[in-house]
């Protein structure tokens, strides 16, 4: 148990602050793999497209946050956690994250969901996270297969890919 919560901290910690300097890519579902990040920057590809309480096709854009992006290779755990937009106004927040378990984890949160509390909604099936770490970058791949997340009677279903060139700047 300690090892898992050592993870996720360390997963959570190494995401922190790389949030600029790339260009998403909107309109595939595939994960273009995103050009070289520049040097201390953080770039993420790829689209999720949305159904059910949320509606939409979600991209990540140099200016959104990028919360979590780490890779674990000795234990072969970490996750994705970026804000995403549709480009009209709605914002989401969707993170996917393998523990050294081999269990996922999917939240999903946003302004436009109605929920009594702030964690958003959440899922484990239908998501595959992989990843490499290569000196101080961390590449981290988040493939949705009509995932569903949920809570308080609300249901989304995502679909799509990104992929996450995360470099954590000592």
């Amino acid at each position: 148990m300690q090892r898992v919560i050592g993870v996720l901290v360390f997963v959570m910690a190494c995401g922190k602050g790389g949030g600029g300097g790339g260009a998403g890519s909107a309109g595939s579902a595939a994960p273009s793999a995103p050009a070289a990040a520049p040097a201390g920057k953080t770039v993420v590809a790829g689209t999720l497209r949305l159904s059910g309480a949320i509606e939409g096709t979600f991209s990540w854009k140099d200016d959104l946050a990028v919360d979590t992006c780490a890779w674990v290779p000795e234990v072969k755990s970490g996750g994705l956690g970026v804000s995403l937009t549709d480009g009209k106004g709605t914002f989401i927040q969707a993170t996917a994250t393998i523990d050294n378990a081999g269990k996922h984890t999917i939240t999903l949160s946003s302004a436009k969901l109605q929920l009594p509390q702030a964690s958003g909604l959440l899922g484990s099936e239908g998501v595959d996270v992989t990843g490499t770490l290569n000196g101080t970058t961390s590449k981290v791949d988040v493939k949705y297969d009509h995932a569903q997340v949920t809570a308080d009677g609300q249901t989304v279903t995502i679909d799509g890919a990104l992929h996450g060139t995360c470099v954590d700047t000592p």
